[in-house]
């Protein structure tokens, strides 16, 4: 209390200055309107903009004659009337009709010499924005609309005022907010524009910038190739083409012809290895176009005549017809090694030799989990743990050393442990026959041990897992359909293994093998309605 009053006392003995308006009342001026002359309208006219702020209330209701002079084409200074109207129906939160006469201010909305008063800031931002938004929501209309009937025409002084805002932003090196609304806005011409009215040193970030957003974010598809498409232009005809982001733009638009070439230049021209692509494997979604191009460079390799390739391995109305010459010594080495990275072999290679180099296991964890396990569900439990533990190294020493206790594992259980080896082997590919080979099925008709094999079918897939070539799909469908017909537990059981590892063989890949595609065999075992086999296919 002693503080409030101190704080009170202080500020009558010391007031803080108070702003007071210049002007107290509008009449004056409004009544200047109505019967002065062009030289007094004007005079008031300025006047009035300059106390809109906090008088706005009061000149609210004689807004019609500002309106008047706005609409009266032959007053000179119909603009600035239109700017104060525009300001009285900002301050009445009427935000729709305040657009609409600042759209018709004209060149007032940009003077300065009219923003001078204390909330002249906020009011154009506030309709700059309005501007803005109001601008984005009919071009997306305009863009997405199937029937052109449904496209209806833009106000041009609402296109001239955008692209006027966009300047300002460029002159004001406010490059990224520019192309923020020049990419939602759907103006990909202006885009193109302010990417390459940009200086070199800034237009490798911008371009990164925009790639980014536009993959990101851009939702529809349609648009994001045309974006996807710019780029590409822009990219080629920088002073050192960035080839890199070229066939980054050309995989997200699924042209694996358009990465052909773009790499077949490369590897020609330089001697160094295509390292640079390893990130491109890496992606899931690209996964199919990287495959068709593995396919194609394989056969670029071995060309020595016009090449003929379908794309996808379906059958197509349209194929491709690509001239390439024929690769000869240092050149074919590079380019086997790019379809190595290309294909994922490399990628898939290195990062198990990583796993297996920097394996830190601790094998005290699972002998300590060994020796108190009572029961069937803690003792697959500690299988599961020792696959997760030493997945993708390869190091299977814990089952090996304990052969006597692995053996315990009955009927699920044993599926489990048999599936395991394939968590811990997985990328281990050129080794996965002759480490499954005890466990997969052998040529005999029927089954031995339903649960051996359908893990061993498991664990072939989860070695393969997204990187299965069609010798390992069809070896998996084939198993699978040697079990149609068959209705006992052990096929059934088979069967569920042979679907959970083709299914992982085979994903992300759209690939088919030789004969029937992998879905619709899938889909054959799922309408079979057995809740065993169906069961791990509903999950996929």
């Amino acid at each position: 209390m002693i503080l409030v009053l101190g704080m009170i006392a202080s500020d009558v003995d010391n007031p803080r200055p108070v702003r007071r308006p210049k002007y107290l009342f509008g009449q004056p001026f409004i009544g200047k309107l109505q019967h002065g002359g062009r030289f007094v309208k004007f005079d008031a006219l300025k006047n009035l903009n300059k106390c809109v702020g906090y008088l706005w209330h009061e000149i609210a209701g004689d807004v019609m004659k500002i309106e008047a002079l706005a609409a009266d084409n032959g007053y000179e200074h119909s603009d600035l009337a239109a700017l104060v109207a525009s300001k009285v129906y900002f301050n009445s939160q009427l935000q729709d009709e305040a657009l609409e006469f600042a759209l018709k201010a004209g060149d007032a909305f940009y003077s300065d010499a009219y923003f001078v008063a204390e909330f002249d800031d906020i009011y154009r931002e506030s309709i700059q924005n309005k501007v803005l938004d109001t601008y984005t929501v009919l071009q997306q209309r305009n863009v997405l609309a199937s029937d052109p009937k449904d496209r209806k025409p833009i106000d041009g002084r609402l296109t001239r005022l955008v692209e006027r805002l966009w300047e300002q932003s460029r002159q004001c090196e406010n490059h990224r907010e520019a192309i923020a609304y020049v990419i939602e806005s759907r103006r990909v011409d202006k885009l193109k524009e302010l990417l390459e009215s940009v200086s070199p040193a800034q237009q490798s970030s911008l371009l990164s910038y925009c790639l980014r957003n536009t993959l990101e974010f851009e939702k529809f598809r349609k648009y994001r190739n045309e974006l996807l498409q710019c780029l590409i232009e822009i990219y080629s005809k920088l002073q050192r083409p960035d080839y890199i982001n070229v066939c980054q733009c050309l995989i997200f638009l699924d042209q694996p012809e358009g990465v052909a070439t773009v790499l077949e230049k490369l590897v020609r021209e330089s001697k160094k290895e295509p390292k640079s692509f390893f990130d491109k494997c890496e992606q899931e979604k690209q996964c199919v176009c990287l495959i068709r191009l593995s396919r194609l460079y394989r056969n670029l390799a071995a060309a020595t005549q016009r090449l003929v390739f379908d794309f996808g391995g379906n059958a197509m109305e349209e194929k491709l017809f690509i001239n390439f010459r024929a690769p000869e010594g240092d050149l074919k080495t590079r380019l086997n090694s790019l379809i190595k990275i290309l294909s994922g072999d490399e990628t898939v290679s290195l990062h198990m030799q990583f796993l297996i180099k920097n394996n830190k296991t601790d094998m005290l964890i699972l002998k300590s989990m060994k020796d108190v396990v009572k029961s069937n569900v803690t003792h697959s439990a500690t299988i599961i743990s020792n696959g997760l533990m030493h997945a993708g190294t390869t190091c299977d020493d814990f089952l090996r050393d304990n052969l006597e206790w692995v053996g315990k594992a009955s009927n699920w259980a044993k599926f489990t442990t048999v599936a395991s080896l394939g968590v811990i082997h997985k990328g281990h590919e050129n080794e996965a026959n002759k480490i499954l080979e005890p466990y997969l099925p052998k040529d005999s008709a029927t089954a031995t041990s339903g649960y051996v094999e359908g893990g061993g079918l498991y664990a072939y897939g989860l070695i393969h897992a997204n990187h299965g070539n069609d010798k390992v799909i069809d070896y998996l469908k084939a198993q699978l359909n040697k079990q149609v017909g068959n209705d006992n537990n052990a096929a059934i059981i088979i069967k569920h293994g042979a679907c959970l590892g083709l299914g992982l063989a085979a994903m992300g890949t759209h690939k088919q093998g030789t004969d029937t595609n992998v879905y619709d065999v899938l889909r054959s075992n799922l309408y079979t309605d057995d809740a065993v086999v169906g069961k791990q296919l509903l999950s996929e």
